[in-house]
């Protein structure tokens, strides 16, 4: 049996380097803290800190992260039931959004439990997805998006042939010219 003799946290880490030897742009993540304690689950988001800080991106769902790994995030996409986006930004101005929008947050809660709270327990007439799609932090996320997306097209070769298509970084294609 593969893996076997390795512990949970160990064969989660082995998994991520399998990912990694395929050298993908975002390196996306199921869950990659579930079935693991407090500490294993720190040492995998610290690793994932450490891959990010060398330049790779990072896209992982973690449900319920303790106070400590929520922390440990840039960015949230916070989804309110249906997959409609209630919030998506900095980790840190989170609380100050929701503040703004008239939520009450706790003070010593963890923010990711304060957050499944606010989303299910919303005050009669707020709909979190529409209060987020209608704010200037979503207009400017988007900006942020649309930006980053155009930057990107411009560093992809596209080959089309055959019915197949090809879309390869420009720094990947220049690596493949013969000479």
């Amino acid at each position: 049996m593969p893996g076997a003799g390795l512990g949970i946290e160990q064969r989660k880490r082995l998994t991520i380097a399998v990912e990694l030897v395929a050298k993908p742009s975002i390196l996306f993540l199921d869950e990659p803290t579930s079935g693991l304690d407090g500490q294993s689950s720190f040492i995998i988001v610290s690793f994932l800190r450490k891959l990010v800080k060398s330049g790779q991106a990072v896209l992982c769902t973690i449900h319920q992260p303790s106070a400590s790994l929520f922390k440990e995030f840039d960015n949230v996409l916070l989804l309110k039931s249906g997959g409609r986006v209630a919030y998506f930004g900095a980790v840190d101005a989170l609380p100050a959004y929701f503040k703004g929008h008239g939520a009450k947050i706790p003070k010593g809660v963890n923010p990711a439990e304060a957050m499944i709270d606010i989303l299910q327990d919303a005050p009669e007439g707020i709909d979190w997805a529409d209060t987020w799609a209608e704010s200037d932090e979503s207009k400017k996320a988007m900006e942020t998006l649309e930006r980053l997306k155009e930057a990107g097209s411009k560093n992809e070769v596209k080959h089309e042939g055959d019915g197949d298509e090809c879309v390869r970084r420009l720094p990947e294609e220049l690596a493949h010219v013969p000479g």
